[in-house]
């Protein structure tokens, strides 16, 4: 990765520990005191030291589909992107050949589709309609 100064005194590379990849955790997606919005690529919130890796192409694709997925699903669900399942949206990105670093592919289909009927459930009981993004 190629980490520049926050300041602008230059830049130097480094390399990632362990598998050389890391997540992204979905509340960088969410910006604070904003409800129904989420951001991808240099505006989500990271640090400098995060924004090496997060601001390249395909890091910043993969982000871009980890939002439009939880946008479609918080508007299937009538819920807004901050109450969305976590662990279903990454059902949802695994199913659709994303690769995500902590969740193996075996199993999701049978896992996502009892745990999205059961959560759909839950939250169409009581979800007030929120507005589509």
């Amino acid at each position: 990765m190629d980490l520049h100064d926050p300041a602008g005194w230059g830049m130097f590379f480094t390399f990632t520990k362990e598998r050389g990849s890391c997540g992204t955790p979905y509340r960088c997606l969410l910006p604070k005191g904003i409800e129904g919005m989420l951001v991808a690529g240099r505006c989500m919130s990271v640090t400098h030291e995060a924004l090496a890796s997060t601001r390249v192409t395909a890091t910043g694709m993969a982000c871009g589909q980890a939002a439009g997925t939880a946008a479609a699903l918080a508007v299937a669900t009538r819920t807004s992107p901050r109450q969305i399942d976590v662990e279903m949206l990454q059902d949802h990105l695994v199913q659709d050949k994303a690769w995500l670093p902590s969740k193996p592919i075996a199993n999701v289909a049978r896992k996502r589709s009892a745990r999205a009927a059961r959560w759909v459930r839950t939250r169409s009981s009581s979800a007030e309609p929120h507005a589509a993004l």
